[in-house]
């Protein structure tokens, strides 16, 4: 179209909107946008409270509903004597952390670190090697039928794949019926409640009778979603729980799930790869690599200043949208090592930019683990040289 290309569809469109393209102009202080009635009131046409503010509106419960404590998951661990002879694998090696309800945990890192192994291990799939998994207030770390009961009323889990993680052969009403099962609740009881729950995540009655493969993938997400609630839980894991739908769909999950969080109080640990929407909806991001935490803080800290060269990385890695800005990018060489295998002393310092590989005489890399040590900037991080901007930007 001519002009603005949004204009067909913009209920705020004019003349001028029809006839001439916008350019991206700065609004008000950390937001642009390209649109003629926004630049012609010098503000967004609907201004978004800043996620300060409305972060700084939620109170937090002072008793976390989710304590993990030097956390090790052994994957090369079963049963029978091959298995009692085989090495240790630990995906997953003395990890520490906590959330509340009402908080959201936002976990990253690449592939193969350890993120998907850790959620498993917290609702039971994995065995805990050593460490502790405390729930509601009870150590569950035994796993045995009273701690699975104990997880299985407190936590819930919104899967990546929102068609694989519904049975085909079952209808919506079937699915949340199986789930409001195992919360007590059967008979004419569990379709008020399954009504209940599908307009609470956007659905009507009318999808009660319906079949996944008649869903598209933003709603049958939010059927897993209202799945997860059955059990009325105070924490959701959520596993890429966008990442296999559309961007504007993405969103509105997203939105969702902070509704979610806000009126139920619930706590999130938010596995994504998009660091960009790990920013918008956590209020503290941990950060993995390879089995461990190398960076913890709130999103502000994490995302305002990294302290540790992987999660500088991470970061450079996502696109800003600013025209004519350089964009300084961190390419890391090589590919993560295994956990079968991980190097010695620090396990980034094969790949890191401020490491031996490039300054040999930081040998203590090579010979010492970094444990993870408050900054100077309010979060906590995994590095003997921690906090060094500079050479993190121009490093090889």
């Amino acid at each position: 179209p001519s002009g603005c290309a949004f204009h067909p569809r913009c209920r705020f469109a004019g003349e001028r909107c029809r006839a001439d393209v916008p350019k991206l102009e700065v609004l008000v202080p950390g937001h642009s946008a390209a649109c003629w009635v926004s630049a012609a009131t010098g503000m967004p046409v609907v201004p978004e409270e800043d996620d300060l503010v409305r972060k700084a509106r939620r109170t937090l419960s002072v008793e976390p509903v989710l304590r993990i404590e030097n956390l090790r998951t052994d994957v090369n661990r079963g049963s029978g004597s091959f298995f009692s002879k085989a090495k240790p694998i630990f995906a997953v090696d003395g990890v520490s952390l906590e959330i509340r309800p009402g908080e959201t945990l936002g976990l990253v890192g690449e592939s193969g670190c350890g993120k998907s192994t850790l959620s498993r291990t917290i609702v039971g799939i994995n065995p805990v090697a050593e460490g502790r998994i405390t729930v509601a207030g009870r150590d569950v770390s035994a796993m045995d039928q009273e701690d699975r009961d104990t997880i299985t009323r407190t936590i819930q889990y919104v899967f990546q794949d929102p068609f694989a993680s519904l049975n085909p052969r079952r209808s919506i009403a079937q699915s949340l019926g199986e789930a409001l099962g195992v919360a007590g609740i059967r008979g004419e009881k569990a379709r008020q409640r399954s009504v209940e729950l599908l307009l609470r995540v956007g659905l009507n009655e009318d999808f009660l009778e319906r079949y996944p493969y008649e869903l598209s993938g933003g709603q049958r997400q939010r059927v897993g979603i209202a799945r997860a609630l059955a059990t009325e839980p105070k924490l959701l894991i959520c596993d890429e729980p966008v990442s296999a739908l559309d961007v504007s769909i993405q969103a509105q999950i997203i939105n969702l799930l902070e509704e979610l969080r806000d009126e139920l109080g619930l706590g999130y640990l938010f596995i994504a790869h998009d660091l960009s929407v790990v920013r918008h909806i956590s209020d503290n991001v941990a950060v993995m690599y390879l089995g461990k935490i190398v960076e913890l803080g709130t999103a502000e800290q994490v995302y305002g200043s990294p302290q540790h060269p992987y999660t500088a990385a991470l970061i450079s890695s996502t696109p800003e949208p600013v025209l004519d800005a350089p964009q300084e990018k961190i390419v890391l060489a090589g590919d993560m090592p295994s956990p079968a295998n991980p190097p010695s002393g620090c396990r980034f310092r094969t790949r890191c930019p401020i490491g031996p590989e490039y300054f040999p005489e930081r040998e203590i890399c090579s010979t010492s683990s970094p444990s993870l040590q408050e900054t100077g900037t309010g979060q906590k991080a995994a590095c003997h040289f921690v906090g060094t901007p500079l050479q993190i930007r121009t490093g090889r």
